[in-house]
């Protein structure tokens, strides 16, 4: 079904949703007439070719649901890894780590993405014949077609509209635009978009709303490839970052501070926004994102003594792993990560 965008917001028009459900629902599944799935083998992460394990497999998907509930099972009985023995092998059920049916089941029942495959639910229908694993005929062909068609939707999409060259598989060159998602490559985007350089330090995120500045009139100051969608800006004093993707605007929350800091233009998220020496307490205050900061209170500090500040956070210090201390600009002889402290 086609999606639509409209305020920045995705949906599905109501009239297509009925029209689907309606050809599911008249669609002939015949139970006596199945088919072998023959279930693929199952990799680990290390194991897996990162581009062929995004594209779009039912059978592999089945097969990643088995192995992942199975383990969990072990996980949840509190059994050692050395006593997990042959975890992986087959048993007389057809499933992994002494996984009974009705286990697997319920499991998966509590988790929406553990249910479904283009809209459907395969465990309602999967049949194990004592050596096999069946499916009707009919529905095993649907479960094709989506695969077909998800990837020729995505083999258009990893195309740069400008110069047709043909981009990441997992969306790298994708960008949100207020019309839908536009592909550009790297040099397409440099070349149609203006790099930012800096020239709205210290500026209030208000003040440009009023003025209509553009965020996408910029490169991503994160990536520096792909066209900005938004202001970053210090949500407590104001202050403008710079402009950034949607995707770089919240990989600092998911993402380990040691990753994300490595990171090209990152430690513009650390900056100190004032303007003047008397701006107020952003000159002492760091405004990166609470799950990665250490808890630093120097005395001293226009933040430790500022009382105005209730439940603020003082100077922080980032410890990456490598030593370097992204706040201070120095190098610690030791570094550490507590909690969300407020004072």
């Amino acid at each position: 079904m086609r999606c639509y965008k409209h305020k920045a917001r995705w949906a599905y028009d109501e009239r297509d949703i009925r029209a689907a459900g309606r050809a599911l629902a008249d669609m002939e599944v015949r139970l006596d007439d199945v088919v072998d799935v023959q279930l693929p083998a199952y990799r680990d992460i290390p194991e897996r070719d990162p581009e062929k394990w995004h594209r779009p497999n039912w059978r592999r998907r089945l097969v990643s649901w088995m192995y992942v509930r199975g383990r969990n099972k072990l996980l949840q009985e509190g059994r050692h890894y050395d006593a997990w023995g042959s975890w992986r092998d087959i048993g007389a059920n057809g499933l992994p780590g002494e996984l009974a049916w009705e286990q697997f089941v319920v499991s998966s029942s509590s988790h929406r993405h553990l249910q479904n495959i283009d809209g459907t639910r395969p465990l309602q229908l999967l049949t194990w014949s004592g050596e096999n694993w069946l499916l009707p005929r009919a529905y095993a062909d649907l479960l094709y077609r989506w695969e077909r068609r998800e990837e020729e939707l995505v083999t258009r999409a990893r195309l740069c509209s400008s110069c047709g060259e043909q981009g990441p598989y997992w969306g790298g060159w994708r960008t949100p635009t207020t019309a839908g998602y536009v592909t550009r490559c790297p040099p397409c985007s440099g070349a149609a978009f203006q790099p930012y350089t800096d020239h709205l330090r210290g500026v209030q995120y208000e003040t440009l709303r009023r003025r209509g500045t553009r965020a996408d009139d910029y490169l991503c100051r994160l990536c520096k490839a792909s066209q900005a969608s938004a202001w970053d800006h210090c949500h407590a004093h104001g202050h403008v970052r710079g402009p950034l993707r949607g995707s770089c605007n919240t990989r600092e929350s998911k993402a380990t501070p040691h990753y994300f800091l490595q990171l090209e233009g990152a430690l513009h998220l650390l900056e100190r926004r004032a303007a003047a020496a008397n701006s107020g307490p952003c000159r002492a205050v760091s405004t990166w994102t609470w799950s990665a900061h250490t808890w630093s209170r120097p005395s001293g500090t226009a933040a430790a003594a500022d009382s105005r500040m209730p439940g603020r956070w003082s100077t922080r210090t980032v410890s990456t792993g490598s030593g370097w201390s992204a706040a201070a600009g120095t190098r610690p002889a030791t570094g550490r990560r507590t909690s969300r402290r407020p004072r």
